[in-house]
């Protein structure tokens, strides 16, 4: 079996606003043509859906910080490649290579086949009276929120079409993946979940009632959200990714649940996702 016959050619997406971008992906470039990898380069939000589609490559690396690891899982999941990320950002929760060590890493992904960590993806599907308007994939969350007022919203949450929530009052409401789990809901005070797991997180955020919680629940399971009778607003907000995905209004639903697809990220084996996670929150040095 030849040394590269699992990774004959790779993707770099780069997000040109970060220091340096296009001087590190052209070394990223050089580094994999001398290990027998051919590749190419593109800049992030200079592509389009249909160089997506048509893109051949075995593995995708995403140069910058989380939030461009997440755009690029986003865009290119539909290759079902490995992806690699290297941290020229800050945070790094999924982004286990930095610009110290990534060499390190490519070299031993090529040569020892590395693991990889496999992590779920939501469906969220938007509907209008039981017919669907949009739809899409969330790797981290989908976020249903108010508009730019004052006023809370108020939602109606069904678990497998029971209801578990009415009236249920907060700035909005995150539904999260474990990956999810140490972005904007881990900010809004909710646990974070192993990043394997088959579960997601129901949060309430900014809830009006102090007592309202995260709620976990495993990956059969699929939520329906819409807005209450008595909320005060007709409409709401919906983001995916921390990106906006559509309106909201008072006879839409949105259901959410546990996508076919799945994603693999590429580990760094010198460095475990807990100790990743403890280096984070600053538990240790």
């Amino acid at each position: 079996m030849s040394k590269f016959e699992k990774c004959k050619n790779a993707i770099i997406v780069a997000n040109p606003y970060k220091s340096q971008a296009r001087t590190k992906a052209n070394s990223i470039k050089a580094f994999l043509e001398e290990e027998g990898v051919s590749s190419s380069i593109v800049f992030l939000d200079e592509y389009d859906k249909k160089f997506v589609e048509n893109t051949q490559s075995d593995m995708v690396i995403a140069l910058g910080g989380d939030g461009t690891m997440l755009k690029v899982v986003h865009d290119f999941y539909i290759l079902d490649v490995p992806f690699f990320g290297i941290n020229n950002g800050h945070l790094g929760f999924i982004t286990p290579y930095t610009k110290e060590n990534w060499m390190y890493g490519l070299k031993y992904y090529i040569e020892k086949k590395q693991v990889y960590s496999t992590r779920i993806l939501l469906s969220v599907v938007q509907k209008e009276k039981n017919k669907v308007i949009k739809s899409d994939i969330a790797v981290n969350e989908a976020y249903l929120h108010r508009p730019d007022s004052r006023a809370v919203i108020r939602v109606k949450a069904k678990i497998n079409n029971e209801v578990f929530a009415s009236q249920l009052a907060a700035d909005g409401i995150i539904i999260a993946t474990p990956t999810g789990s140490t972005s904007y809901s881990m900010a809004a005070g909710a646990s974070v979940l192993s990043s394997e797991m088959n579960a997601f997180l129901f949060m309430p955020n900014n809830p009006f009632m102090a007592i309202d919680r995260a709620l976990v629940f495993s990956s059969d399971n699929k939520i329906e959200i819409s807005l209450d009778e008595h909320t005060k607003t007709d409409q709401g907000i919906i983001d995916i990714d921390g990106r906006y995905f559509n309106n909201f209004k008072r006879t839409d639903t949105i259901e959410l649940s546990v996508a076919k697809e799945k994603v693999r990220i590429i580990k760094n084996p010198a460095l475990s996702e807990y100790e990743r996670i403890g280096a984070k929150m600053s538990w240790k040095n």
